[in-house]
This record gives C-alpha cells, sequence and structure tokens, in this order.
C-alpha cells in the first residue's frame, strides 16, 4: 500500500494469502488507497472457451451481502470497465432466482429497484432484473417463459446479489467449463489483482493486464 500511494506500483497483486488478510491490509482508508466512503468492488472478466467476447460478473469477491446502494455502485464500476473494454453499451442482468419481484425473496426486490435506478444513473448501459440466470443465458429460454428482454442470451454483465453465488458460477466456469477468470478490485487508487488462489498462472497474467486497463480508465 505504501508503494503505491508514494507511485512506486501501479497494481497489487494477491498471492497465496487468504483474500481476507490481502484486503486487510489495504482496504482501509488509513492506508491510503482508499478514499473514505468509496465503495469498491471486485470484477472478474471471464471468457469461455471458443468465445472471444467476455463476460463480467460482479461481485463474488469482495462485498459479501451488498446493500441496494453498494451494488449501485459496484455496477457503476463493472460498466465503466465494460466501456473501457470497448463495450460502449454493456447489457446487464441483476440475477435473482425468478424474474418476478416476491416480498419473500428480497433480493428480486433489490433487483427491480437497481434496475430501475440505471435507466437514469447509468443511461448508456441496458440494466434488466430480477432475471433468473437462464433469462440472462439464454434468448430460447426468455422465449419460452415468455420474457421479453434486451439482456436475455446478450449479457454482457452479471451482478449476483451476494458472494455466495457469485463465487460458485466463477468456480463453475473456471474449473467445470475451462473458462479464464481475471479478477480486479476497482474504486481505489491502483487496481487490487485478487483471484481465487486455486487458479493459476494463465487468470494471474490475465489479471495483470485486466489491471492494466483498470489503471488506465482513471488517468
Amino acid at each position: 500500500a505504501a508503494l503505491a500511494v508514494k507511485g512506486e506500483a501501479d497494481s497489487i497483486m494477491k498471492g497465496q494469502i487468504h483474500t481476507s488478510t490481502f484486503l486487510k491490509g489495504l482496504l482501509p482508508s488509513a492506508m491510503g488507497l482508499r478514499d473514505r466512503g468509496t465503495v469498491c468492488g471486485h470484477v472478474f472478466h471471464i471468457t469461455l472457451p471458443g468465445q472471444d467476447r467476455p463476460l463480467l460478473l460482479t461481485d463474488a469477491a469482495l462485498n459479501p451481502a451488498p446493500d441496494v446502494a453498494q451494488r449501485q455502485a459496484v455496477l457503476a464500476h463493472a460498466v465503466h470497465l465494460a466501456q473501457a473494454l470497448g463495450i460502449a453499451a454493456p447489457k446487464i442482468g441483476l440475477l435473482a432466482p425468478s424474474e418476478d419481484v416476491t416480498a419473500g425473496i428480497g433480493c428480486t426486490g433489490e433487483a427491480a429497484v437497481i434496475a430501475a435506478w440505471a435507466r437514469t444513473a447509468l443511461p448508456a448501459a441496458v440494466v434488466e432484473g430480477p432475471m433468473a440466470l437462464d433469462l440472462i443465458l439464454s434468448a430460447e429460454a426468455a422465449a419460452i417463459k415468455g420474457f421479453a428482454s434486451r439482456v436475455a442470451g446478450d449479457a454482457d454483465i452479471i451482478q449476483v446479489p451476494e458472494i455466495t453465488s457469485g463465487n460458485a458460477l466463477v468456480k463453475l466456469m473456471s474449473l467445470g467449463m475451462a473458462a479464464g477468470a481475471a479478477g480486479v478490485v476497482i474504486g481505489l487508487k491502483v487496481p487490487l489483482l485478487l483471484t481465487s488462489r486455486s487458479q493459476g498462472a494463465t487468470d494471474r497474467i490475465a489479471s495483470a493486464a485486466l489491471g492494466m486497463i483498470v489503471a488506465g480508465m482513471g488517468r
């Protein structure tokens, strides 16, 4: 953190240490990397075999149970990154168990609030939610369910409601589908390159490349 504050490091990468240990030494505003009150967000940049188009997923590694305001801030980070990657009008699905707002499932109502907020706050993006995962990933599933959507089957970003579902999705794609997953924390003076300890050199190199893009966003 001290090196980054002095301008001697442009990014910081997590090694074989626990994520909580890594973050506790960097995130407190007293360390000088984060302005007080700034909400940071983690984004995974996922590439599936045979596909050139990335899928961004947030937040699967940093904020365990974010409230609506935190999710709005994290989504803004993800949109900014997507635009830096050349996706001018990113399409975003807000993950929930169902497309219906249900009183007993808090994340459905929260997704609806975030989607309504985004129409004004993120005018360049197309944000829809709540959406079940099949709707986000499949236009055919949306057609079968009669769900009219500009995002279904064409999402650039998935926002998960809490860390468990996001962490599981990334590891399923990484371990079960051979996806590449670069990870970065956005919102500090320098990007934090954060992957799972089980990820290999390819994902770490990809994270370094993603960090260079994030570093350029603030210039």
